[in-house]
């Protein structure tokens, strides 16, 4: 059986993402503004892969925490 979605749960995880996206790519993309030309092509495509992980573990951990209360 599936668990129901908890709002708050999935907002708080929608968030950490943005903020995680958000840094990484901007680090990156700074990082790399001096060696590479198009710095973004590889900074953007990297905080989008840190915000997905970031909204997966983030809601994974706090579903389960509400599950064991």
């Amino acid at each position: 059986m599936v668990p129901a979605v908890s709002v708050k749960n999935l907002a708080v995880a929608l968030a950490v993402g943005v903020v995680s996206f958000l840094a990484v790519a901007v680090t990156v993309t700074e990082l790399l503004s001096t060696r590479i030309w198009p710095s973004a092509i590889v900074g953007l495509p990297v905080g989008v892969l840190a915000g997905l992980l970031g909204v997966g573990a983030t809601y994974y951990l706090l579903s389960r925490e509400t599950a064991q209360q």
